[in-house]
């Protein structure tokens, strides 16, 4: 199966790198969002894109950290 045809689950987070280079792929395109099983109608975009830095302990009081994009 060729990468471009191949879903991204709705289930599991993309990387922003893997999201830029599936797009990379086939830049000829469109970018076609689903959202809970529907597709996003054309005509809709991107409002706001968020990143943050998060520090947590765990319930063992192990330290965390990560950082997120938020689309």
């Amino acid at each position: 199966m060729n990468p471009i045809d191949k879903p991204i689950s709705a289930l599991s987070d993309i990387r922003l790198g893997d999201l830029l280079e599936r797009i990379a792929l086939s830049p000829e395109l469109p970018l076609v969002f689903n959202y809970e099983g529907a597709r996003i109608r054309s005509g809709y975009h991107v409002t706001e894109v968020k990143a943050g830095q998060f520090s947590a302990l765990d319930c063992g009081a192990n330290p965390e950290s990560w950082s997120e994009i938020f689309v």
